[in-house]
């Protein structure tokens, strides 16, 4: 509740330190190595990642994606640790409640921000693991999905709503050709409904499936937690018989 200071000059911490400052220059390369890699690896996905000055080491690799729990407990599963960014929007705590003002930015970050490793211990079968967990699903998606660029699913919220329902059901995947093209089927049909339901008025939205009702009715206001679940929910009753049956095999 109160603002304060975390100080601890230990002769024991300034030993350690000492010895690592001679191998400082060898752990900024890595870092950078490490940081450049992962930049180059999500560039195109569906997370929002940070710009790299040239003379900025980073502690760890910070992504911001809506649906930032569902994410973390999908790597947690696959042995992938993650951390919150530190503070967020740090006028949040109580310590620096007189202090007004709105940052929407900071709270976007406070709320959908994780970070995971790229520090100098990471080893190349590591970083070699941490993407292939993540190709796990974004693979998948453009096998199923390999013209998703002219499509419903190349839009950012819907995008990231449908990698959450699959990372979900990481446990199905990879999907056999039938489960595939069933895939496909079921997510070119219920996208070309969701564009209907943005584009009709009123009345001829009634003549829609209630799945296509829930999902459009979470597009109109994308970024509320209530917008985020039932999107995803829709979705994922949609892909039901597919996700389902192929876990089954």
């Amino acid at each position: 509740s109160e603002v304060g200071y975390n100080f601890q000059p230990l002769e024991l911490a300034a030993a350690f330190g000492l010895e690592q400052l001679k191998r400082l220059e060898g752990f900024i390369k890595l870092r950078k190595k490490n940081f450049k890699e992962l930049v180059e690896f999500f560039k195109d996905s569906v997370f929002t990642i940070p710009k790299q000055r040239e003379d900025a080491v980073w502690l760890a690799f910070p992504l911001i994606v809506k649906g930032r729990y569902k994410v973390v407990e999908f790597l947690e599963k696959h042995g992938i640790q993650t951390r919150p960014v530190m503070a967020g929007n740090i006028l949040k705590q109580p310590g620096f409640s007189k202090l007004k003002g709105e940052y929407p930015e900071a709270d976007n970050v406070m709320k959908n921000a994780l970070l995971i490793g790229c520090h100098q211990g990471l080893t190349r079968k590591q970083m070699d693991y941490l993407k292939s967990v993540f190709k796990n699903v974004l693979g998948e998606l453009r096998q199923i999905l390999p013209e998703i660029s002219k499509m419903r699913w190349a839009k950012k919220t819907d995008f990231y709503t449908l990698f959450l329902v699959f990372a979900k059901h990481h446990s199905a995947l990879p999907l056999a050709a039938d489960a595939r093209v069933k895939a496909k089927q079921t997510l070119v049909k219920f996208g070309e409904q969701v564009n209907r339901f943005v584009k009709a008025d009123d009345k001829l939205k009634k003549d829609l499936p209630h799945r296509v009702l829930d999902y459009g009715a979470g597009i109109r206001a994308s970024t509320d937690l209530g917008s985020r679940k039932r999107r995803f929910e829709a979705l994922e009753a949609e892909l039901d018989d597919v996700l389902k049956s192929d876990s089954n095999n």
